[in-house]
């Protein structure tokens, strides 16, 4: 919790349970609380759509509303704020059921003393907090499999139901979402009733019974009959006992190729590779989970693709400092969310995480078999020119060119943006910063190459 105080609002009909919490939360240590206060839930409402509120403490006994109704129109209403039941009603099947139903308490009138009801406020936000974090995260790593061009779907050992899948997945079976989840894989795949049996090979039976990870080639059939040709690779996700509980499949259409294989045949063992390499990046994704700032690359992939053309880098060099750059903070998935939205100062634990996130970037990639060295990019791209970067330490010409074009590109667009714990510099601060350390911290031939795209070409970050 920082220093400002908990914006609180009680919604209580009861005079002396209201004078009862406001002295409660004056005696709390720990924390500074600001009470608002409603003696009607319609009243209440409206202070939740005017006014920032923290937290909600709740009465569900109310003069326009009872019962678990109460809670329900305060959710709806604001979804996102943690709210805290404080109730007479000392009935456990209740207490249960508010719970399920979004609330992060259930406190008893008469059983709450001054502490306890403060650390409860706490950690309902925390918790909320916590959740919301964890929504983000989900919703980025959902972002990631949408944006791939391969099928991507998840499967229960169990009954062999589809558990999610992506856009891809949907459009190359022809189905909507609603259709595919639930059903057993061989229904919406081959249009069966029952379970593969030899000759078909069953990539997810293979990785059941034992098979790290399994490839083969199948018929699919779309909704609407159409045959497709579909090369299908799986990986094991076990649970913390080591027992598989899912396989995450990943399927890419290879009609095209199939029909013309003669033509593709040479392709073949790398669009192979490429694949494992993909899923077991997704697979540790699944496990270990997290946001990316995507402006940001965006940004550093403009200006460093500027910059390497400048300094006559080949197109395929800076196509390959473009894919680094894409993934190059691939690794602050790691790192929690509050620790990177942070607005003040980082603790050393917070300030190592974020350190490490190059490590974690080169870890995620290394297997995948780009054309160019993209994960020892991702690796070196805070390395400095005097050893001070990390986190190898490495030395001047010791860094590959392209992780050196890529640290300057990144260091002008994150000091041109603005950043939760600081406003955007000016572009004179930028310049000066890499001007400053030109040849000590940054390539002398990078830093000369980027202040002549934008001084001289009038480069723009997109």
């Amino acid at each position: 919790m920082d220093d400002k105080a908990i914006s609180i609002l009680l919604i209580e009909d009861n005079p002396d349970d209201v004078r009862l919490v406001r002295e409660m939360l004056a005696r709390a240590e720990g924390a500074r609380f600001h009470l608002e206060c409603a003696d009607r839930l319609s009243t209440g409402l409206s202070v939740l759509a005017a006014d920032e509120i923290d937290v909600v403490l709740l009465d569900l006994w109310l003069p326009d509303s009872q019962g678990l109704d109460t809670l329900g129109n305060v959710l709806a209403e604001a979804p996102q704020l943690p709210v805290v039941v404080l109730t007479s009603m000392d009935d456990t099947a209740t207490a249960v059921k508010a719970v399920r139903d979004g609330a992060q308490d259930y406190l008893v009138k008469g059983q709450v003393d001054s502490n306890l009801l403060a650390r409860c406020i706490q950690y309902a936000i925390e918790r909320r907090r916590a959740e919301e974090a964890l929504r983000r995260s989900d919703e980025f790593s959902r972002s990631i499999l949408d944006s791939m061009n391969d099928a991507v779907y998840t499967i229960s050992v169990s009954d062999n139901k589809i558990l999610g899948c992506n856009r891809v997945f949907l459009e190359q079976c022809g189905l909507k979402e609603e259709e595919a989840i639930g059903k057993k894989c061989y229904e919406v795949t081959h249009g069966r009733s029952d379970p593969c049996t030899p000759p078909i090979t069953c990539p997810v039976r293979a990785t059941i019974d034992g098979a790290e990870h399994s490839v083969s080639e199948h018929v699919h059939y779309r909704a609407d009959d159409e045959k497709i040709y579909v090369e299908v690779c799986a990986s094991p996700i076990r649970d913390e006992s080591g027992r598989i509980i899912q396989a995450v499949v990943v399927s890419r259409d290879v009609t095209e190729r199939r029909l013309a294989e003669e033509e593709l045949e040479q392709s073949f063992d790398r669009l192979q590779r490429m694949l494992q390499g993909a899923v077991n990046a997704l697979a540790a994704m699944a496990e270990k989970r997290d946001s990316s700032t995507a402006g940001h690359q965006q940004g550093v992939v403009h200006l460093a693709s500027a910059i390497a053309e400048e300094m006559g880098l080949s197109e395929e060099r800076i196509e390959g400092i473009q894919v680094a750059g894409i993934v190059h903070d691939i690794g602050k998935i790691y790192v929690p969310a509050e620790v990177l939205n942070k607005s003040g100062k980082l603790t050393g634990i917070e300030f190592a995480m974020i350190r490490a996130h190059p490590q974690a970037g080169y870890d995620i990639l290394k297997t995948v078999d780009f054309p160019w060295p993209v994960a020892e990019i991702v690796l070196q791209h805070h390395e400095r020119m005097d050893g001070s970067g990390y986190p190898q330490g490495l030395r001047g010409s010791d860094i590959l060119v392209e992780a050196r074009i890529l640290a300057v590109a990144d260091v002008i667009e994150a000091m041109l943006s603005h950043r939760p714990y600081r406003p955007a510099h000016s572009t004179g601060e930028a310049f000066e910063e890499i001007s400053r350390n030109k040849g000590t911290l940054y390539d002398p031939e990078a830093v000369d190459a980027c202040l002549k795209v934008i001084m001289e070409r009038g480069f723009h970050f997109r």
